[in-house]
């Protein structure tokens, strides 16, 4: 009985198609749209079924098709609400019948051209609300157009073709984030393992750049599509053409985002690496595919421009350092960014692989070194050893602080790239980096001690001991350095002090604790 009716409404939809001539009148036409739509809907249901989407012939499909270019071609009946509705089941019918089915594929694919000339001309009419029967139009199309190219090579060269020059860039300006979503469905979809169409993509700014703000749509469950898109880019090595298309600050710190998210699963870099080398290696072998050395060559190059733009602007360091807060927004944007790159690039170097490319790469521990050098001139580190702010004072506030856990990261990577390599250690002494990182041997508001931040980065001391161990390991110089210093004082500890407890210096050298 079911297939009877399913029968009768294919042959009620055949009898409504010759019925619909632009010479009949107003009454006569919603009358057979009315029905047009009614029997529609009820093959909507029908065709969830994959079972029922294989048995539809393609005389049924040819026959809906027909329907749908007569009601396209004739503007008054789109424009008509009865048309309207008409229209929007039509794409809802054929969007089902292509899931997953490549003969109805092939039929589709045949109409391609009309189908995107139809959307471009319902995006030209003035913006509508969200959900009105010509945004589910224009977003039902869309999602037709992504069904006939799913595993369709054919589907996606035709659809590519007709949609890449002006298509999507109209799309994504003009329609409401959840169509915009299925767009990068259809771009995912084109340039799967295409690395042309991928470098196409990067240079079209206005595409690009909405993309990427798509992926920042943390509340919406439709935002995986323009992720995924930004994956199929970065898997055929396009990241250095997306950051050299991008202009906005903001848009980057996304993309490193993305790469975090990307690079944090599975990996513990809260420790230092093992000093086996050979366990080293394997802890690190499966991240190798995630990030390629090219990924890795472009944060260094941001990295090492970003760092030259900052001393430009240390008076504004200096009031952030000051009052915890940014008043000028570019110089937020560039700390904020420069953030996300140094704990890239501290992650990074965690791992053997990407850790032999950092210590070679010129004049990136230069100026991992001068970026420290810049932030501990900023909290008084680097001529002192001692803190402007104590941890009583701002620990409930560090993790707010715009530059938390920032220096951590650099002393990480500078221990990291000292691992093992004589040339580094040196470079470091020259630029006298020794002595910087032993004055970070204590705990501040901004690096402490316990950290709960969700980048999970452990002490700051810790990292400065594996820093120095590093650089004297096997390193006269360094050593000399360290053999060469003298005790100075006990910095004062105000928690010990409201413990009833003192600190001092024995007869014999060595630190005593004891109550007051």
């Amino acid at each position: 009985t079911g297939l009877e009716n399913m029968a009768a409404e294919w042959s009620q939809l055949q009898v409504i198609e010759s019925k619909l001539v632009s010479n009949a009148d107003s009454s006569e036409l919603d009358r057979y749209l009315e029905e047009f739509t009614l029997a529609a809907t009820s093959l909507v249901k029908h065709s969830l079924d994959a079972q029922f989407r294989v048995k539809v012939s393609e005389n049924e499909i040819s026959c809906l098709l027909t329907v749908f270019d007569k009601l396209i071609r004739q503007s008054n009946l789109v424009s008509h609400k009865c048309g309207g509705d008409a229209v929007l089941i039509c794409l809802k019918l054929l969007r089902n019948l292509c899931a997953g089915c490549s003969r109805n594929q092939k039929i589709m694919i045949r109409h391609v051209e009309q189908i995107v000339g139809f959307l471009g001309n319902k995006m030209e009419l003035s913006p509508d609300p969200d959900g009105s029967t010509n945004s589910q139009i224009v977003k039902t199309g869309l999602q037709c157009l992504g069904n006939s190219c799913v595993d369709n090579k054919e589907g996606q060269d035709a659809i590519f073709g007709v949609c890449k020059e002006a298509f999507f860039d109209k799309v994504m300006q003009v329609c409401e984030r959840s169509t915009c979503n299925v767009c990068c469905m259809i771009l995912h979809l084109c340039i799967l393992q295409n690395k042309e169409r991928c470098i196409e993509l990067c240079e079209r700014e206005f595409l690009l750049t909405r993309v990427v703000e798509l992926c920042n749509a943390q509340d919406d469950t439709s935002s995986e599509w323009p992720i995924l898109l930004v994956h199929e880019l970065f898997q055929n090595g396009c990241l250095l053409h997306i950051l050299k298309t991008l202009q906005n600050l903001q848009d980057k710190v996304i993309l490193v985002d993305i790469f975090l998210e990307k690079m944090n699963v599975g990996l513990d870099d809260s420790t230092p690496p093992s000093t086996d080398k050979e366990v080293w290696q394997k802890q690190s072998c499966d991240w190798k595919g995630r990030v390629t050395d090219d990924d890795l060559t472009a944060f260094i190059t941001e990295f090492i421009t970003l760092n030259r733009h900052l001393h430009d602007n240390k008076v504004a360091l200096e009031e952030v350092m000051k009052t915890r807060e940014c008043t000028t927004e570019s110089v937020k944007i560039k700390i904020e960014y420069l953030k996300k790159l140094i704990l890239f690039l501290s992650k990074a170097s965690s791992l053997y692989h990407f850790n032999l490319k950092l210590q070679t790469f010129e004049n990136f521990l230069e100026t991992v070194l001068d970026t420290l050098a810049l932030f501990a001139s900023l909290d008084g580190t680097l001529t002192s050893g001692q803190h402007r702010s104590t941890l009583r004072d701002h620990s409930a506030e560090g993790e707010g602080h715009p530059f938390y856990s920032l220096k951590c990261c650099l002393i990480k990577m500078i221990g990291n790239l000292c691992h093992e390599n004589d040339s580094n250690k040196t470079t470091v002494n020259r630029l006298e980096g020794v002595q910087l990182v032993l004055n970070h041997c204590a705990i501040d508001h901004i690096n402490p001690c316990i950290l709960a931040w969700r980048i999970g980065n452990p002490y700051i001391t810790q990292w400065s001991v594996w820093a120095i161990r590093n650089l004297c390991h096997n390193h006269k110089g360094n050593q000399k350095i360290l053999a060469s210093m003298e005790r100075a004082k006990i910095l004062s500890s105000e928690a010990l002090e409201e413990a009833g407890l003192q600190v001092q210096v024995g007869e014999d050298g060595k630190i005593q604790v004891k109550q007051k």
